[in-house]
C-alpha cells in the first residue's frame, strides 16, 4: 500500500500522504475542492469524484493524484495516478507502462526499469528518478 507520494518541484517539495495530510516544504496545506496556487504554479485541491483523491498538479509538468480519505469514502492508498508531458516519453522508468504511445506493450519495463505497479500494488520496490 501507497503511504505517500513527494514530489519535488519548481523549488518546492510537496508531500501528499494517504490520510490525506499535504506539507508544501513541510508546512501543512489543506486541500479543499477548489483549487489553490500553493506558490510556483503548483495547484493543489481535493477531487471527489470517481475514487476520492488529493491531486497535485504542476500543468505542462506532471499531475500526481493519490486516493485519500474523503467524507465517509475511506480508500486510501488505494491508488495512485501519475500524468506527465509528452516532453518526458522515452525518459521514465518504474511507471505503469513504458510511456512510448503503444498502450499493448504498457507491461513491459523501459530503460531496464520496473513498471510502477511493483511499488503501487505491494511496496515490492521503490523507485526515485529525477528529470530536468
Amino acid at each position: 500500500m501507497i503511504q505517500k507520494v513527494l514530489i519535488n518541484v519548481r523549488n518546492m517539495t510537496v508531500e501528499v500522504t494517504t490520510d490525506g495530510i499535504v506539507k508544501i516544504n513541510n508546512v501543512i496545506v489543506t486541500a479543499t475542492t477548489t483549487p489553490q496556487n500553493v506558490g510556483n504554479g503548483v495547484m493543489l485541491f481535493l477531487d471527489p469524484s470517481g475514487f476520492p483523491r488529493t491531486v497535485v498538479d504542476v500543468p505542462g509538468v506532471v499531475k500526481v493524484e493519490l486516493t485519500t480519505p474523503v467524507g465517509g469514502l475511506r480508500r486510501k492508498g488505494h491508488r495512485a495516478i501519475i500524468t506527465v508531458a509528452d516532453a518526458y516519453a522515452g525518459l521514465l522508468n518504474a511507471l505503469c507502462g513504458n510511456f512510448n504511445g503503444d498502450p499493448a506493450d504498457d507491461i513491459n519495463p523501459c530503460s531496464g526499469g520496473p513498471p510502477a505497479d511493483c511499488f503501487v500494488n505491494d511496496g515490492s520496490c521503490t523507485t526515485t528518478e529525477t528529470y530536468p
